[in-house]
């Protein structure tokens, strides 16, 4: 842990251990059980524009890089769901934005976000039981939903509520743009300096600096 950025809190039996630049920010809003937060030394210029909720479980990590911004009731969330599954961890790396009432969810998985990325307002990372990794300078606009993790259908005689989940990487290369409301979906590898239309549903691997859009999304065009 990093020694000179935390408080160590015990409420209800409970161990809370707060980084004390974003304290005032974010505890009054605690959920659940909340083991570590930690902001990579030396961070600097953490904004925040109002509360945001964080729930940390055992032995997982959510790490910030320098000039992070978060914007109001953002949330995120890293904890292991299963007894006996790999812990979570989250890396904002440095200049990372969050708009307003963006959720960041990672359930025994991992998320790991490169430098200067923009994810906007109402969007969603969703990593169960996978990994989504993006790179640099990535602009992720308003509503847009990436997700390592779909439900089985294959058996018609089990309820797909039973069935379980398939779960596969994703990965957004340098440069990427995603256009507000598009849907990212488990498996997909986004080439560096592609560009997603609005409201498309990705659900195989684009190129580098191809053009994408509809449902399911197919090559517009490539960037000259």
């Amino acid at each position: 842990m990093i020694k000179d950025a935390l408080i160590h809190i015990k409420e209800n039996g409970m161990k809370y251990y707060v980084c004390n630049r974003v304290l005032p920010f974010f505890y009054e809003s605690f959920l659940g059980r909340i083991n570590a937060i930690r902001i990579n030394q030396p961070a600097k210029k953490l904004r925040c524009k109002g509360l945001f909720k964080l729930v940390v479980g055992k032995d997982s990590e959510i790490l910030m890089g320098n000039e992070c911004s978060f914007g109001k009731n953002v949330k995120i969330e890293a904890y292991s769901c299963r007894k006996g599954m790999r812990n979570s961890s989250i890396l904002f790396s440095d200049k990372f934005a969050a708009g307003d009432s963006s959720t960041i969810r990672c359930l025994n998985g991992n998320i790991i976000v490169g430098n200067y990325v923009c994810l906007n307002d109402f969007s969603t990372l969703y990593s169960n039981m996978g990994k989504i990794l993006i790179g640099n300078n990535v602009l992720i606009a308003e509503d847009v939903y990436i997700t390592t993790s779909n439900h089985r259908f294959d058996s018609k005689s089990l309820p797909i509520n039973k069935q379980g989940l398939n779960s596969k990487d994703v990965f957004i290369g340098d440069d990427v743009w995603i256009g507000t409301k598009a849907v990212i979906l488990p498996g997909v590898k986004i080439g560096r300096g592609a560009v997603v239309g609005a409201g498309a549903v990705v659900t195989k691997d684009i190129p580098p600096y191809c053009v994408v859009g509809g449902v399911p999304a197919k090559i517009i065009k490539k960037r000259r």
